[in-house]
């Protein structure tokens, strides 16, 4: 089993929320991530990341905030929040 860490991009609110996926490989984390873009229409932006190399990435609204953004890991205290 792996782990990714999956931001979901909401134009309502500053930061994207983040889920940590376990799953047997990527596509499963995929699909998870596209699950949760649809499930609103504010959710501009999926990406899915595998430690600190992003796998997928999902824009549905290149106008919403953080739509233009190069990804990137967060800082190193945010990640360790998150764990």
């Amino acid at each position: 089993m792996k782990s990714f860490s999956i931001y979901i991009f909401d134009k309502r609110y500053s930061a994207p929320t983040l889920l940590i996926a376990t799953t047997v490989d990527q596509n499963w984390a995929r699909e998870i991530a596209l699950e949760r873009l649809a499930e609103s229409e504010h959710h501009v932006k999926a990406e899915v990341w595998e430690g600190d190399r992003m796998v997928f990435a999902m824009i549905v609204d290149p106008a919403a905030p953080y739509a233009g953004l190069a990804p990137g890991p967060l800082p190193r205290a945010a990640n360790d929040r998150a764990m």
